[in-house]
């Protein structure tokens, strides 16, 4: 076999640029899981394994490297081949370890580039030589690891019978305690009932509210649906559905400044907008997260009912929301608040002088058309829940999308109607074991 002989240089980042053994280990400059690695990296690792007939697989034990949506900042750029005209498998960036990265052949080639601001603490990479990895396509699905698994029947899937490790997990259908609230929320009469005014929640009275966070900062409200699924606004994720590592979701928690005892961070596993998603116009603003990992349900967490496919609303009925959003400095922001609001006719909403038509049939209004209370920005993705008078069973009917202001006349707060999804929620859980 024709070996490459390479004359060794540095990568760019204090250690060997090109790598041909079996397995080895590279890293940005200066690591040691805290310092910080310079601005204006440009390093980059040739790696050529000795087996042809085996593949290159590229893991991490440290990653926190400086996300932004397309990592356009800092990057970490993986090619499947031995240079750079090879076609690019995956841009890393974001502070979650990434899944392994396998090549389609005996070659790789990684390179590492930061700008001149915000250095975060690197990575430390491994790579190995190993057999092509299982892929399964569908009707079926990988049970197990790419290594050992198998391709299963995805007719198995959410069958309450257990195949597989994972074949019961985050399936669709409303769980048998959700939600049904461990502390109950305060919605007496005596509430003064807004956000923007600030009215503090009890601790974790809304068990499923969760605060998405980008690049360590909460940019979104979210709702839990099961141990696997979590429910957001699509424009709180679109523009990097393809870069889960810049995102966690941190439940169980109430001041997002002085962490609770009961908080739980998890990053994603996958991010699913709607297809039809129209940013333009904010029609079908819906996005299902994909745990990494498994939500641990406790008093402090759990899971938001989804209501029937097509269930409708009468004007005036009462509904809550909740959130972190700016409160227009009438409340602390760091506790999660509460509000108390009233669903709004869609013929009224589209008056002239509300929204003038721009309501869509998968959209509801909420809120006061006299103004003065109404969710805000960093609210967005959060839930609007509604009460069953009978079962005292709460359920998602909204997800908090756009509006004109915060708390303006004649523009009440534009919400995604979530049963007329519900069809496409259970469908995407299915299709995504």
């Amino acid at each position: 076999m024709l070996m490459i002989v390479y004359a060794q240089e540095d990568s760019g980042c204090g250690n060997e640029r090109y790598m041909t053994g079996v397995t080895g280990t590279f890293t940005s400059m200066n690591f040691d899981g805290e310092t910080p690695y310079d601005s204006f990296a440009d390093c980059r690792w040739n790696i050529d394994i000795p087996n042809s007939d085996k593949v290159v697989e590229l893991s991490f034990s440290h990653f926190d490297v400086e996300g932004s949506a397309r990592c356009q900042f800092d990057e970490v750029a993986v090619h499947d081949g031995g240079g750079a005209p090879s076609p690019i498998l995956e841009r890393l960036c974001g502070h979650h370890i990434p899944f392994p990265i396998s090549s389609t052949g005996p070659s790789m080639y990684v390179t590492f580039i930061s700008d001149s601001v915000i250095e975060w603490t690197g990575f430390e990479a491994h790579y190995r030589s190993r057999d092509e990895p299982i892929s399964c396509e569908q009707p079926t699905y990988l049970c197990g690891n790419d290594e050992s698994g198998y391709c299963a029947p995805s007719e198995e899937r959410c069958d309450a019978k257990l195949h597989c490790i994972i074949d019961e997990l985050g399936c669709p259908g409303n769980r048998d305690n959700c939600g049904q609230p461990a502390i109950t929320p305060n919605t007496g009469s005596e509430v003064h009932t807004d956000i923007v005014n600030g009215e503090t929640a009890i601790p974790h009275s809304w068990p499923w509210q969760a605060s998405l966070h980008n690049s360590k900062f909460h940019a979104c409200g979210a709702s839990i649906l099961n141990e696997k699924w979590v429910i957001t606004a699509a424009h709180c994720v679109s523009l990097a559905r393809d870069n889960v590592y810049i995102f966690d979701v941190v439940a169980g928690e109430h001041n997002l400044t002085d962490p609770a005892p009961s908080r739980q961070e998890y990053g994603l596993e996958k991010i699913i907008v709607h297809a039809e998603y129209n940013p333009v116009v904010m029609n079908n603003d819906i996005a299902l997260l994909k745990i990494r990992g498994v939500i641990n349900m406790t008093a402090e967490i759990s899971e938001i009912c989804l209501p029937a496919q097509g269930t409708g609303h009468q004007d005036g009925d009462e509904a809550w929301i909740t959130g972190w959003g700016d409160s227009l400095g009438t409340a602390d922001e760091r506790a999660l608040q509460q509000a108390k609001t009233y669903l709004i006719d869609t013929a009224a909403c589209n008056d002239t002088e509300s929204y003038n038509g721009a309501i869509s049939t998968n959209m509801v209004c909420a809120g006061y058309l006299e103004g003065g209370i109404d969710a805000c920005e960093g609210d967005d993705g959060g839930p609007l829940v509604r009460e069953d008078p009978i079962t005292k069973i709460w359920y998602l009917y909204g997800i908090t999308s756009w509006g004109d202001g915060c708390a303006l006349a004649m523009k009440p707060h534009v919400y995604t109607k979530v049963s007329n999804y519900v069809d496409w929620i259970n469908q995407m859980m299915l299709a995504n074991p």
